[in-house]
């Protein structure tokens, strides 16, 4: 199994396997104040060999600080292999497209950050993500 991509956006839809994303790309996220929100998301590919689409997975996203310990349980999305999918040929590979909604997990203090993309328990790729603190500067009216 392989993770052909992974990107942070603030929205992300995946109908009928293609992604469309909005503010795509992203690495650092700017918050006024902490704990703040992540308000985001991660979508990932995943190709899959023909024995490895024939049966159930689990993808998983920890979300670690600079201290090694998770700020959140893990964001789990499990896989079941479509009935009606149709066979897939000897050489070839399936796509699984995942999105992680992060949009309500609390992100307690600034820092960088480690989203940990897991197959199975089996970890696949590691992305870092910054948050900075940016007060907000009164209007003067």
């Amino acid at each position: 199994m392989d993770l052909e991509f992974a990107f942070l956006a603030n929205l992300v839809e995946a109908p009928n396997g293609l992604f469309n994303a909005l503010g795509a790309g992203w690495e650092v996220g700017n918050r006024p104040q902490f704990p703040a929100a992540f308000a985001g998301v991660l979508a990932a590919k995943v190709k899959m060999s023909r024995q490895e689409f024939s049966h159930p997975h689990t993808f998983e996203l920890d979300i670690v600080d600079q201290d090694g310990r998770s700020i959140v349980p893990r964001v789990r999305i499990p896989f079941q292999p479509p009935p009606d999918a149709p066979p897939i040929p000897p050489g070839q590979r399936a796509d699984a497209n995942l999105v992680f909604d992060l949009h309500n997990i609390a992100v307690p203090h600034p820092g960088t950050y480690s989203l940990e993309f897991l197959v199975d328990g089996r970890s696949m790729k590691s992305f870092p993500v910054t948050f900075n603190l940016i007060p907000v500067t009164p209007v003067a009216g």
